[in-house]
């Protein structure tokens, strides 16, 4: 499935929710400034034209409206603070990986998925690593477009 496609399919699913505006390619720009890495072009899309997403008890992180979207004020979708929380709490050895990438998903008990900048080995790559598990990652996708379509099957 290419990218285009997955974010065709996305507004179909449960409980779909994206940022209510559209985002200008200056936020994109923005975004990879302040965390500093350089955002693959599969996710730059997704950001353009979604900000964020989130369905049916998944969601990844992006551009958040905040007071524009219509989530509680205690919600947050915002890649530049999931990134800059993560890479707080890190220690070695994640916080090399998370260094060189932005986190875009959590899965709320400590575990985070990051897509991997282009210092991080394999750039473009997601990873999903949960520190209790060690330091290997319990899974692994070789694009945000494999990761997107992964997340969208598991929708039932």
């Amino acid at each position: 499935m290419t990218i285009e496609e997955l974010l065709d399919q996305l507004p179909t699913l449960p409980e779909f929710q994206c940022n209510p505006r559209r985002v200008d390619p200056a936020e994109v720009s923005g975004r990879e400034a302040a965390v500093g890495v350089r955002l693959p072009a599969d996710y730059r899309r997704f950001l353009l034209r979604f900000g964020f997403a989130s369905w049916d008890g998944r969601a990844v992180a992006g551009i958040f409206a905040g007071a524009e979207a219509d989530f509680p004020p205690s919600y947050s979708f915002a890649v530049v603070e999931w990134t800059a929380r993560f890479r707080s709490e890190a220690e070695p050895p994640f916080d090399a990986t998370l260094g060189q990438s932005v986190v875009i998903g959590h899965d709320q008990s400590g575990g985070w998925i990051a897509l991997l900048g282009d210092a991080a080995g394999q750039p473009g790559g997601v990873v999903y690593h949960h520190p209790e598990d060690g330091p290997d990652p319990v899974q692994t996708w070789p694009s945000f477009t494999a990761h997107l379509a992964d997340r969208v099957r598991l929708v039932p």
